[in-house]
């Protein structure tokens, strides 16, 4: 067959951004999945062509975000035009119009006049609905979300709604509050994708001095990044691109080998060779480096390297896993396990790869059953004959989302307790209609029995105007005129039915006091008690005795020589039967009062106060009647209540990460009401408190975000203080407070997980800033030490000393490092003269301390002993006793140091004026000092003393 309009529409879209071939086989793969042909291709299958086949190949020729805005324009192309190739087909034949009858004519007024009132509403409708097109048309460039798709799905119900002249208001609300959703996701993605962007360009600036064309390529992407986020824009394919090169540049810059020559800008070239594959400015050209050439601290440094970039990996697959997770707890476990091997520096190797295969087989399988899970429930909705409308929208948008990933969890949930609670409706709406059929029946049962007990009556009558019997004669032929005319146009009068059981006790006590014979007035008082045991509602808790004592009174009818003492008997028994019956019906309307007060109904209480007024008079209502009523409420009742335990349960999983101290109390809230309207019973006390859990939940949050600007500004005016430290923990302050600093006006907008992630930083923050005001107040109490001896001084005259640059022409700075090498050796070079035993003992020592010396601005580095002399290393013109008589004089020992620092300190980081001192101890008394000329260095040298803290403690151990 001819391909259709909208595979045609589809194949000159895609023709002018991708060759011919690859679109043939994009819509091959498409239209295979989607099960059609191009001769009926619909537009639904222009969104699986779309996202899941055309995108993959757009990424290879584009960015990921162009692509993106791609496949929208492509979209909207396809749409249009395909609806306007419709609307050419269908447009309608002129062939004459008849002229109009009058009928016609009233016709169309009266259907003017009643489409007059929902003129108005429509038009309202369509408005709504195209504003939410339009909002939704930015989110388009994200059509992966979950949340995008069901935001779609939802304003499409809304319009197929809205086009069958259904309320649509429902829908719309829903679409609502999901685009919120939405916008909120975006905002929580923008704040992490500047996270992302100042964690780059920390990495940019450390590796800019390799300089070349991967260098370049990543400032290119940090770029295409930073301007994606002044547009409110996400670039996930730049950042990962990103990320993947800054961390391969950080390994060539780790490793120490190539650092190329001044003033040229070539790449880097490392150990084991060039890049395996790709030219050099291709940043996904893998870096080949041939660890068997690399010092085992190199090695480390790298493998460092790579457990950040899995741990950040493995974080990131949690999170686009996490609605897979709420499915299948049980799969956290493999996270937990992969994040100790992380903790204790091990890197995963093929288990990350293994687990995000894992992840994507359990989302496939998982999709599998939750769409049959779905689709019988679809088909069961019309066996139910269930009438909710917001059933069958769930059950529509949770199939669309569906088609590309998970529906939200919490929306499945609620989705299945509205199935329960539709089967539970279905099974007592079955069982209330079996009731009402046998009520009924029963009912028909009674009128006829009645009708041929008036006949009767009538039939004893005496036939003359006898004194009393006139008016009672007159009120039964009008009660049996009143139940012949129901039964005679096959219809229930309940009424007619309970005047004509009063005329018949009436007539037969007025036929019992006119009796001539004794016999004939015991048989006429006998029919009268018959009456009155007819008269009597059938209460279940009397049933037996009223069968018992109808059984006894036709047995005295049909008994001959009746004794007055026997009529009496039955008489009493009939009175007591009867006052235990309006006992028992007070007590049962005083239930039924019960549950309408459950319900709050005042209807139903007027009803039970007119019944409780008709017993007091003699009259029994009919309770089966007043239980339908109470029935019919108390399930509108649940309705509700199942409406508010779905939009509570869906504030709950919102704000389920919020990390505030209200949570558990609304979560066991939302139990007991689950559990009450599980039981087939109310839930409106549990819900109360849910309600109420869910205001201090938000009070919560409030607080949260007044006190956070307050909170950041101090943490800014601490670190203000502490930044000279320029240790690592200085540099984690300073990245996340810059973060949290920049996105200080976006708080509001994000999730409230996102805010807790956020609050908890400044927390870790606020401990750190603790911490480093701590060690800042340690430091100081050592420079002033050395202040007050007039210490500090002498030693940074050996600092002035290595300024000094010699006055040779061109070679400036050449002489200077020349200089540093020959101070820095003197001491080395004395001791191997001297022929000093030490030296091949303390050879480890000079080695690690030689790696120590070789950075940039390092002064010295040397260990000194604890009787205060150079074990190992040089401190060329440097003396060290002061400076160590000072911290014995400041701090009595590391103990007393590691007092006020709340710790032990691995380092301790001295303020000298310009310069720096870092030191290490390492046991025995021993300390490891490096002087460093300028702060600048002290971020990556404190890192690596702490690193190899342990190795120089082990090296200076004796054997």
């Amino acid at each position: 067959m001819k391909p259709n309009r909208i595979y045609q529409a589809t194949v000159e879209a895609l023709e002018s951004a991708l060759a011919p071939r690859v679109v043939s086989l994009v819509l091959r793969e498409g239209l295979t999945k989607a099960g059609r042909a191009p001769a009926d291709m619909a537009l639904e299958d222009v969104e699986t062509v779309l996202t899941e086949f055309a995108f993959r190949h757009l990424q290879t020729l584009m960015p990921g975000e162009q692509a993106r805005s791609a496949v929208t324009a492509f979209r909207e192309r396809i749409t249009a035009q395909a609806a306007g190739r419709a609307e050419e087909q269908l447009a309608p034949v002129d062939h004459g119009e008849p002229a109009a009858t009058d009928a016609d004519a009233r016709s169309r007024e009266l259907v003017d006049a009643g489409d007059a009132a929902g003129e108005d509403r429509h038009a309202a409708t369509r408005a709504r609905i195209d504003a939410l097109r339009a909002a939704l048309r930015p989110f388009n460039l994200y059509f992966d979300w979950p949340e995008v798709r069901k935001l779609r799905a939802l304003i499409q119900v809304a319009e197929q709604e809205s086009s069958a002249g259904r309320d649509a208001t429902a829908s719309l609300g829903e679409a609502a509050d999901q685009l919120q959703l939405v916008e909120q996701k975006l905002e929580d993605q923008l704040v992490l994708q500047a996270r992302e962007l100042g964690e780059l360009e920390e990495s940019l600036e450390i590796v800019t001095s390799l300089g070349g064309p991967r260098v370049r390529r990543l400032e290119a992407l940090i770029g295409q990044i930073r301007q994606a986020q002044r547009d409110r824009e996400l670039a996930e394919g730049e950042v990962q691109r990103a990320a993947s090169l800054a961390r391969d540049l950080r390994k060539l810059m780790e490793t120490s080998v190539a650092v190329p020559a001044a003033g040229r800008a070539s790449e880097p070239t490392p150990v084991g060779g060039p890049a395996e594959v790709g030219s050099a400015d291709d940043e996904l050209a893998p870096v080949s480096i041939d660890a068997a050439l690399l010092t085992p601290e190199a090695s480390e440094r790298l493998r460092r390297l790579d457990v950040d970039a899995e741990r950040k990996q493995l974080d990131a697959l949690e999170t686009h896993h996490a609605e897979l997770l709420r499915y299948l707890p049980s799969l956290t476990g493999r996270f937990w396990a992969a994040r100790a091997e992380l903790d204790h520096e091990r890197t995963l190797g093929g288990e990350l790869e293994a687990l995000r295969r894992a992840l994507d087989d359990a989302t496939s399988t998982q999709r599998t059953h939750l769409r049959q899970e779905l689709e019988a429930l679809s088909e069961q909705l019309g066996e139910l004959g269930e009438e909710d409308a917001g059933l069958e929208r769930a059950v529509t948008v949770a199939l669309d989302v569906l088609q590309e990933g998970l529906p939200p969890f919490a929306d499945v949930i609620a989705l299945r307790e509205r199935q329960r609670s539709a089967v539970e409706r279905a099974e007592e709406r079955s069982r209330r209609e079996a009731d009402v059929r046998a009520h009924q029946a029963a009912r028909r049962r009674q009128q006829r029995a009645v009708l041929e007990r008036l006949v009767q009556a009538s039939e004893r009558d005496p036939g003359a105007d006898t004194y009393g019997l006139v008016a009672p004669r007159q009120a039964l032929h009008a009660a049996l005129e009143a139940v012949r005319a129901a039964e005679a146009e096959d219809r229930l009068d309940d009424r007619a039915v309970e005047q004509a059981q009063h005329v018949e006790q009436r007539w037969e006590h007025a036929l019992a006091e006119r009796a001539d014979g004794d016999q004939e007035r015991l048989h006429a008082r006998l029919r009268e008690l018959g009456a009155r045991l007819t008269a009597l509602p059938d209460l279940p808790a009397l049933r037996a005795r009223t069968v018992v004592l109808r059984r006894e009174v036709a047995d005295a009818l049909d008994r001959e020589g009746l004794s007055d003492a026997h009529a009496v008997a039955l008489s009493s028994l009939i009175d007591q039967l009867h006052a235990d019956a309006v006992t028992e019906h007070a007590r049962q309307l005083d239930a039924l009062g019960k549950q309408a007060g459950e319900v709050s109904s005042t209807s139903i209480l007027r009803a039970l106060q007119n019944a409780a007024r008709q017993l007091e008079a003699g009259r029994f209502s009919d309770l089966s009647q007043l239980r339908e009523l109470v029935a019919e409420e108390r399930e509108r009742a649940r309705e509700r209540d199942q409406a508010r335990w779905q939009r509570l349960q869906h504030a709950h999983a919102r704000l389920e990460s919020a990390g505030v101290p209200g949570l558990p109390a609304l979560a066991q809230a939302l139990d007991e009401a689950r559990d009450a309207l599980g039981g087939n019973g109310l839930a409106d006390r549990a819900l109360l408190g849910a309600e109420a859990a869910l205001e201090l939940v938000e009070a919560q949050l409030r607080d949260r975000l007044e006190r956070f600007g307050p909170r950041l500004d101090a943490a800014l005016a601490t670190f203000e203080q502490v930044e000279r430290l320029n240790n690592d923990d200085v540099a984690t302050v300073r990245r996340v407070l810059t973060h949290l600093d920049s996105q200080r006006a976006a708080l509001s907008r994000v999730s409230p997980g996102l805010q807790h992630q956020l609050e908890r930083a400044l927390a870790g923050s606020e401990r750190l800033l603790e911490r480093l005001a701590k060690a800042y107040e340690a430091t100081r109490a050592v420079a002033d030490q050395l202040v007050a001896g007039n210490l500090l001084d002498d030693m940074l005259a050996g600092f002035d000393a290595l300024d000094a640059e010699p006055a040779d022409d061109g070679v400036g700075s050449d002489a200077g490092s020349n200089a540093r090498s020959n101070v820095r050796s003197n001491a080395a070079e004395e001791r191997e003269r001297t022929g000093d035993p030490g030296m091949a003992r303390d050879a480890p020592l000079q080695a690690l301390l030689a790696e120590l010396r070789d950075l940039d601005d390092v002064v010295a580095a040397a260990v000194i002993g604890a009787d205060g002399a150079v074990r190992a290393g040089d401190l060329g013109s440097l003396d060290a006793t002061p400076l160590l008589a000072a911290l014995r004089d400041a701090a009595h020992s590391w103990d007393s140091l590691a007092e006020p620092l709340g710790d032990a300190p691995e380092l301790v980081e001295l303020v000298l004026g310009e310069a720096h001192a870092l030191l290490a101890p390492l046991g025995h008394g021993s300390q490891a000092l490096v002087m460093v000329r300028s702060g600048g260095a002290i971020s990556a040298l404190s890192g690596r003393l702490r690193r190899q803290r342990q190795a120089l403690a082990d090296a200076l151990a004796p054997s």
